[in-house]
């Protein structure tokens, strides 16, 4: 069966389908030698091409050789044979025999197939580029057999080409084929010998000398300038009462350069006619040309021919018409999508109906309003002006000849109220857009639009008819009306609607910039932008109060936090304000009490007098210790290692110290110094006060009392000792064996100088 005989029977079924489903509908193609035989051709061949018209060519003989030697050379199905040839003219080759004849063949000889091939160095290679069928035979030497090729293979003058034959079977037992043999009197060619079923060929010799074979070839070339062909008659065959409604005429054609083919229909309500062959323009002066044509015009009348005309103004070509069809249809209309199912009350907007059968529509029905206005597309497409209406949601129908659309959930349009907007929150946000903006209002549908000014959100979430949620743009300064559009219209505008950007507000200063790690330090935010709500961070934790004082001011309560520095931020509608130097707060540590004297009762307590803001007792560094022996004799309370942090590198901060008492006692410390790195020493502390308990002294950030001497870097840790002086002073062996004598004497020293200010001081 051929592909195109099985594609007509599909048709056929499914046009039996489409009656058996309600519909009625007919489809006529033209696809096979059988079909187009049915109508009338002139001047065109409809036998050459089965299943298509081309225009006749003149088939003559181009290559032969007919001197013969009487004898010849056996093939079989694995042995096969043939001749190689160069055409003289350039065409379709269409037939080429060889002079062959059976000896021996007896019943019924098989078949042999008689194939075209190309030629590599005068052999055959590839596969067949044209074949056809030679009777079987039992016949004598001396008769020609040949085969017209199935599909004629366009040769190439002065190309070799080769001539392959072999049986389809071998001959009954004790006969055989053979192909003649001539002297090599042919200079375009030899005669082949194919081994292992035509896998491998080599030239047949004769005593040692190329052979011919006496052979003929057929090209067809110098096709006619023009041909008509006229189809038999189609019957649209429309149910009782419905008006023939025609739909296309679609056809395949092959149409190489300088060819055309074109079309021309006629209609009748009688199947004698008479048929006057019209174009598209409805004029016999104009022409289907294409693939396509509408037969909109033929309408109402029940039976068509169509007229095809095949030319080229070049002989050595055709073009070629493969199948034409025809349909009509009576199917009752049926609408299966609209391009918008949603409008205003008011109407007036053009939408798409889309379906099937809306040929011939006279009605489109929006409920029980028609349209004022509709245009027929195709039969697949109307485009249709929405009448007024109410807000309901309604079914659309067309009407044609065949009846009225069934209504269904695929025709639904929905009459929309105009969308109102009643608040949004948040109000405002930054010019960079990105916040995510609850809208609230009436008739919001799914595919509602938001705008920001003129300015397109370009995400929306539906939430419901009462809310949905748009991400705002990017927008400059101001204040923006917030609307919402949906196919009912575009909400009005109010005061509720109103969004505001801003610019990120920044920080340049804040005051004070230290304050206490327990909270509760006042701090004035300046800076820009400080508008809507805005709040305002330590770090990570909320201020605990703040109060706006205008659009560049802030005053914030700090709220407890972790010793260090942190950043203030301030949010507002246009963001958050970005870190810098100048929007740092640190979290400090001036006063500890309560520390445990490592040795006897009581307890000590620290104070940073004075000193950088940030500088900062560091907690879990200051700590109580026991150290040695003071001139034999232990200090009663003990010693406190103090660390400050934060300060700045290389200053001097003043410290004071209240010790359970300090009767008796005076201040030394006990550490390393820059002339005692690898030992600890007493000595003596600078500028020195004492007032009841509590003695007041200095540090150097890597001076003496800083016992790291790592370098100026805002660290300091010094201890400090209250310790009893004795009658008589005693060296403390701690600074090595060679500063011993430097030692006692620096130690008398410093006595005398802390008797002369003990003196000074009334003590």
């Amino acid at each position: 069966m051929s592909i195109r005989y099985l594609a007509k029977v599909l048709v056929f079924m499914f046009a039996l389908l489409l009656c058996a489903s309600g519909k009625a509908q007919t489809c006529a193609s033209d696809t096979t030698q059988a079909d187009f035989q049915s109508g009338t051709a002139s001047q065109l061949d409809l036998i050459g091409h089965p299943g298509s018209i081309v225009l006749p060519g003149i088939q003559a003989l181009d290559v032969q050789n007919t001197t013969g030697a009487g004898d010849g050379n056996g093939f079989n199905t694995q042995a096969w044979t043939g001749q190689t040839f160069t055409p003289l003219v350039t065409g379709s080759l269409t037939r080429a025999e060889l002079y062959l004849f059976c000896s021996g063949c007896g019943g019924t000889p098989p078949d042999l197939i008689l194939s075209l091939r190309a030629t590599s160095n005068g052999l055959p290679v590839g596969p067949d580029l044209a074949s056809g069928t030679i009777p079987g035979f039992s016949l004598p030497y001396g008769t020609p057999r040949g085969a017209t090729f199935t599909a004629p293979y366009p040769v190439t003058a002065g190309v070799q080409y080769a001539l392959v034959v072999r049986p389809v079977s071998n001959p009954p037992a004790g006969g055989n084929y053979y192909i003649t043999r001539s002297s090599n009197g042919y200079g375009g060619g030899d005669r082949l010998n194919g081994s292992n079923g035509g896998t491998s060929w080599s030239l047949m010799r004769y005593f040692g000398n190329p052979t011919d074979a006496v052979f003929n070839t057929y090209v067809t070339k110098d096709y006619l300038s023009n041909g008509t062909y006229e189809s038999s008659v189609r019957d649209s065959a429309p149910p009782a009462g419905a008006t023939p409604i025609w739909n296309t005429l679609s056809w395949t054609a092959s149409r190489p350069a300088d060819t055309e083919v074109r079309f021309q229909v006629a209609g009748s309500n009688s199947s004698t006619g008479p048929f006057n062959f019209v174009g598209p323009d409805s004029t016999s002066a104009s022409y289907f040309t294409g693939s396509a044509a509408s037969l909109a015009q033929f309408n109402g009348l029940r039976y068509l021919k169509y007229r095809a005309m095949l030319t080229t103004s070049n002989s050595t070509v055709t073009p070629t018409l493969s199948d034409v069809t025809t349909c009509a249809n009576f199917t009752v209309p049926a609408v299966s999508s609209l391009s918008n199912n949603s409008g205003p009350l008011a109407g007036g907007s053009t939408i798409q109906v889309n379906g099937a059968g809306l040929t011939g529509a006279t009605q489109v029905n929006f409920g029980a309003a028609s349209s004022p206005n509709f245009t027929l597309v195709d039969d697949n497409q109307i485009t249709a002006v929405v009448p007024g209406g109410g807000a309901a949601t309604v079914h659309i129908t067309v009407t044609t000849p065949g009846g009225t659309s069934a209504t269904s959930a695929a025709d639904q349009y929905t009459y929309l109220a105009v969308p109102s907007v009643t608040g949004i929150s948040p109000s405002g946000g930054p010019l960079a857009g990105g916040s995510s903006v609850v809208i609230t209002g009436t008739d919001f549908t799914p595919t509602s639009l938001v705008s920001f000014g003129s300015t397109q959100a370009g995400s929306v979430t539906f939430n419901s008819p009462t809310q949905v949620t748009a991400v705002s743009p990017a927008n400059s300064a101001g204040t923006y009306d917030v609307t919402v559009t949906t196919a009912g219209g575009s909400s009005g505008t109010s005061s509720a609607d109103q969004f505001t950007y801003a610019a990120a507000p920044s920080v340049t200063s804040i005051s004070p910039g230290t304050g206490s790690a327990a909270g509760g330090t006042s701090v004035v935010i300046t800076g820009s932008n400080f508008v809507g709500n805005p709040t305002v961070k330590f770090g990570t934790l909320g201020a605990s109060s703040i109060t706006v004082d205008s659009p560049t001011q802030i005053t914030a309560i700090s709220p407890a936090g972790s010793l260090g520095p942190v950043d203030i931020a301030v949010t507002a509608t246009g963001g958050t304000s970005a870190a810098s130097s100048v929007s740092q707060f640190a979290y400090v540590l001036r006063q500890l009490s309560n520390i445990p004297a490592a040795v006897g009762a009581g307890v000590l307590s620290a104070e940073i007098v004075s000193g950088s803001p940030r500088c900062s007792f560091d907690p879990n560094n200051t700590i109580a210790f026991t150290p040695p022996a003071f001139n034999g004799i232990a200090p009663p309370h003990g010693g406190l290692r103090l660390t400050l942090t934060g300060c700045e590198p290389g200053e001097t901060a003043r410290v004071s110290v209240t010790w359970p008492s300090t009767s008796g006692l005076t201040m030394k410390k006990y550490g390393k110094t820059p002339a005692s790195p690898a030992a600890d020493v007493y000595y003596d502390p600078a500028n020195v006060s004492v007032s009841g308990h509590t003695v007041s002294y200095d540090i150097t950030d890597n001076g003496l009392g800083d016992d790291t001497f790592t370098g100026a870097d805002g660290i300091i840790n010094d201890p400090a000792v209250l310790v009893a002086i004795p009658l008589t002073a005693t060296p403390v062996p701690t600074v090595g064996q060679w500063g011993q004598a430097l030692l006692i004497l620096l130690t008398a020293a410093l006595g005398l100088g802390w008797l002369r200010r003990r003196h000074q001081q009334g003590h």
